[in-house]
This record gives structure tokens, sequence and C-alpha cells, in this order.
């Protein structure tokens, strides 16, 4: 959300901003983080890679109306992060 994430595993914490967006729909942001966090863990990206994708892809969804309309594509977060830094 507009606050950013707090990891924390053990003694580990990370926190990261929130990538500064207009939400229009919150519908399906979780799902999108969710999806890009678990994929780029399966390929095997560090965790601050992983946190920085789930983020935009989270960012991304909120942009459109709708849920599964909504998650962006690999290129657009590509794209997105390209341009930004939280």
């Amino acid at each position: 959300g507009a606050a950013g994430l707090l990891y924390g595993r053990g003694a580990e914490r990370l926190q990261l901003a929130a990538f500064p967006v207009r939400a229009v729909d919150e519908t399906g942001a979780g799902d999108a983080f969710i999806g890009y966090l678990m994929a780029a863990w399966l390929q095997g990206a560090p965790l601050l890679e992983r946190l920085r994708r789930a983020s935009a892809a989270g960012a991304l969804a909120v942009l459109s109306a709708g849920a599964a309309a909504a998650i962006p594509s690999a290129d657009d977060v590509n794209r997105f992060l390209a341009t930004r830094m939280p």
C-alpha cells in the first residue's frame, strides 16, 4: 500500500518505500504482489529483487479496474522498474 512494505524473517528486516501511483481500483493489488513475489522466488531472484518486483506489480495493478485483468505483464513490470526506484 501507500506506506510501502516491511519484510521480516528472524532478525532480518527490510523496508521499502511504496511506488507512488494514483490508485483506480485496489482489488487485484494483493494477488499481483503475491504472484510476482512467488514467481521471482521460484526463479531464484535475490530477496530485494523479489520484493521490488512484487511491489511494482502491486502498484501497476491498482492503475486499472478489476482483478485479473489489472495484473500487469512481466514486460510492464520490467519497464516500470527501469524508470522508478522505490
